[in-house]
């Protein structure tokens, strides 16, 4: 029995080797990578504390690339610990660059009230905020995802995606956003 062990355990272990050995192999391209989005009549964008149609944001982005990252923006941990960490992380890496930050602010109409006079003092971001009270953005492009980390997309001058994921949640893809905002 106890050869019989030794023998199985070598195996795995055999095994384990071959199979861990990923030099060669091709990474895997995102299912999101190469979408183009867009961004919809329903969302609008949130200027000096009002909310104002998009025209004046499609006008000054039109051909430019975009580092766009969704925040349910619902609690104070959301606009804190996800909106404002982003925003000054990626304020560093877009030195530089004529790259624009934009967060897609998900707030329900029914929490409009609350996020304007309790949360909004607390945003500290200097990206570009647009309001969205449905979801309508994930929807309409089809990127709905409770994952926050796939939640960020830098987006090339024709709003296709190019990088998913935020550094904040995986340092690997900052080396990643560095190398694509060359």
């Amino acid at each position: 029995m106890k050869q019989f062990f030794r023998i199985f355990l070598q195996y795995v272990f055999v095994l384990a080797f071959c199979f861990s050995c990923t030099k060669g192999q091709k990474v895997e391209k995102d299912k999101w990578e190469d979408k183009e989005l867009v961004f919809p009549n329903s969302l609008l964008q949130l200027k000096n504390g009002k909310c104002v149609s998009l025209t004046t944001f499609r006008q000054d982005l039109k051909g430019k690339r975009k580092v766009v990252t969704i925040i349910d923006a619902t609690c104070r941990k959301c606009i804190i610990g996800q909106l404002n960490k982003t925003d000054s992380l990626f304020g560093e890496l877009l030195k530089g660059t004529a790259t624009q930050m934009v967060f897609v602010l998900n707030v329900n109409p029914a929490d409009s009230l609350y996020f304007m006079t309790t949360l909004y003092p607390d945003v500290k971001a200097k990206g570009l905020l647009l309001w969205d009270n449905g979801y309508h953005f994930e929807t309409d492009n089809d990127i709905l995802t409770e994952h926050v980390t796939r939640r960020t997309f830098l987006l090339d001058e024709n709003n296709k995606i190019i990088q998913v994921g935020n550094p904040l949640y995986n340092a690997k893809l900052l080396a990643k956003y560095k190398l694509r905002l060359k």
